[in-house]
């Protein structure tokens, strides 16, 4: 499964967020795909990715998974995807050379190298062009202010609301984890009193053989 995040979706979340979004969607797609096409299958049912940081995979509701520090030089299958993931890349800005011949796309495939660089400030971005990165954000933070300050303050919005999200999250999990504590002390103080009534009504009861007295 491979999915595309278009740079308008990039600069609102930023790329790290970015690459989040896209590891969970191909997930999604990968899966829907299989049981699609036999119902009697599983799925995914376990993932592996490439970094540092958690992708929270949410779906399927009982997938799991786990992330590597560079997975790509130590899992062939997650080498495998990066590659994947690359050529299809670059692949696509061949077709954005055709559309936008002018920034030699093919060539630089996109990456800022220094006559790219050079022909952005030169020549103004394209439409595809991220505007929260530089020098692309300079140029715009100079020549179109309006959009510079529109793209900013929607990156800041949407930081601030993951933000949010995250911490009621967090809040959640917590509320579910003092509940369980408390059910658990409950269930733990009812065991622990039927052992002392059951100890006390065993105290209380008469030998069954008498105690030898001496004579």
């Amino acid at each position: 499964s491979v999915c595309l995040l278009i740079h308008d979706v990039i600069d609102q979340y930023n790329i790290l967020e970015a690459s989040m979004m896209g590891m969970r969607q191909c997930v999604l797609e990968l899966h829907d795909a299989l049981v699609g096409a036999d119902p009697d299958t599983k799925g995914v049912d376990y993932v592996l990715c490439d970094g540092n940081r958690d992708p929270k995979i949410r779906y399927p509701t009982d997938v799991k998974y786990e992330y590597i520090i560079k997975g790509d030089s130590k899992i062939y299958c997650i080498g495998a995807a990066s590659i994947i993931a690359k050529v299809t890349r670059d692949r696509l800005m061949i077709e954005y050379d055709q559309k936008y011949p002018v920034y030699q796309f093919a060539q630089n495939k996109g990456y800022p190298t220094p006559l790219h660089k050079r022909l952005v400030l030169s020549k103004g971005p394209c439409d595809i062009h991220r505007k929260t990165f530089k020098p692309v954000k300079n140029w715009y933070q100079q020549h179109k202010p309006a959009i510079y300050e529109r793209v900013e303050k929607l990156k800041k919005e949407t930081m601030e609301k993951r933000k949010k999200q995250e911490k009621a999250t967090k809040e959640t999990g917590k509320n579910k984890t003092k509940t369980k504590d408390k059910k658990q002390a409950a269930i733990t103080k009812f065991i622990g009193a039927s052992k002392n009534k059951k100890k006390k009504k065993e105290s209380n009861e008469p030998p069954l053989v008498e105690e030898q007295k001496d004579a």
